[in-house]
């Protein structure tokens, strides 16, 4: 077994695809039971966690050596849930072209803007266009730090449309005007530190 310390940009869906692993395997893992705990999501790591690798096993199936036999790999697919809106609003039943790591890909939003594509579980980029719109948008996937890190707060707050100003995991004062910003939004009393309340309704919010 093998100890993996996370990087930036990495989740457990991608490294265990690397490793020729099941993400499943590795999370239910026993070795990793204090980090499934801590971090309840594997898509959602922080830098410097760390992860222990299982060793891979052989398998041997038997055949007839004179005939041909195809095998199939199996992989687990991820999913890309995107909501799409513009002030609030749902950008709802509007075609959405992506890129995946330069693989072209299409969906359509529901009534809620929602929109759902799979993906290759080590996917690390998707460029992002909507309906004949001519702007595009980067996604940055694995990237998204746990709700109680001040990155993982500026995240959230830059995806539904209040900018920090940087991700760096700095609480400054943009950080907090953003935040502040999106407590009002909500019909809450402004604080000067995040709280338990915010970042919970933050996370329900962002949907993770």
């Amino acid at each position: 077994m093998a100890q993996t310390k996370i990087e930036p940009g990495d989740c457990l869906l991608s490294l265990s695809a690397e490793a020729g692993l099941f993400w499943e395997d590795v999370w239910k893992d026993s070795a990793n039971a204090a980090l499934a705990s801590k971090r309840k999501h594997p898509t959602i790591l922080m830098p410097g966690d760390e992860v222990q690798m299982p060793d891979l096993t052989e398998g041997q199936i038997d055949g007839d050596t004179e005939n041909q036999h195809k095998f199939s790999l199996k992989g687990t697919p991820a999913r890309l849930r995107l909501r799409l809106r513009i002030n609030g609003a749902a950008v709802s039943e509007k075609d959405v072209k992506l890129e995946v790591d330069g693989v072209p890909t299409t969906a359509k939003t529901d009534p809620d803007g929602r929109c759902e594509v799979l993906i290759p579980p080590n996917a690390k980029e998707a460029k992002l266009r909507v309906g004949e719109d001519k702007g595009e948008y980067l996604l940055k996937l694995g990237w998204l730090t746990p709700i109680d890190s001040t990155s993982g707060l500026q995240a959230r707050l830059f995806n539904l449309g209040f900018n920090p100003k940087a991700i760096d995991n700095d609480f400054g004062s943009n950080t907090r005007k953003a935040m502040q910003a999106f407590q009002t939004g909500k019909g809450m009393k402004p604080t000067q530190k995040p709280d338990a309340e915010t970042r919970d309704a933050l996370e329900k919010e962002h949907g993770c």
